[in-house]
């Protein structure tokens, strides 16, 4: 039986020899590595397969241009008689008489050719023009003298729509 057991012995010392560890390191690389590739295809699958799903748009509707610095719309109430002067100051003609106003966040103020606070109105402002200032403005007359003189033909307009006329003083 000892004799057995020597031979048993040999048998398996001689299997393991070099090339056989070589053998058995080798079977691991490849199952690690195909085990890594696996994974790697099944998120790529994945990605890809949420890529190709037919999807719709986001759906914007665009409802006015957000232009006053304060966020949001203008908040515009009526201040005086407006008047538009092509050029500038001492060298300018007169273009319109309109309603002045200015708005509460940012003092710009605007002159319109027709008047914005009528409610229930379906008339554009008509020729305008815009001024920045510093302070509200007081006076019985505003005054813009401007190169810049633009024209609204309708209220859907997204620039008029950021506009929004308030009756009152504040």
């Amino acid at each position: 039986m000892r004799g057995n057991n020597n031979k048993i012995k040999n048998v398996l010392s001689y299997l393991k020899t070099e090339s056989m560890v070589d053998y058995e390191k080798n079977i691991r690389k490849v199952l690690s590595t195909t085990a890594a590739l696996a994974m790697c295809c099944g998120t790529l699958l994945s990605v890809s397969a949420n890529e190709l799903e037919p999807h719709e748009p986001p759906q914007i509707e665009e409802r006015y241009i957000v232009s006053c610095p304060g966020g949001g719309k203008h908040i515009m109430i009526g201040r005086a008689e407006g008047r538009i002067h092509y050029g500038t100051n001492g060298n300018s003609t007169w273009v319109l008489t309109g309603t002045a106003s200015q708005c509460t966040i940012c003092n710009l103020v605007l002159v319109t050719e027709n008047n914005p606070f009528m409610v229930n109105t379906t008339h554009p402002w008509g020729r305008y023009a815009l001024k920045s200032e510093e302070e509200p403005i007081s006076g019985k007359v505003i005054y813009i003298f401007t190169t810049d003189i633009h024209y609204s033909d309708s209220n859907q307009d997204p620039f008029a729509q950021g506009f929004s006329f308030q009756i009152g003083v504040r």
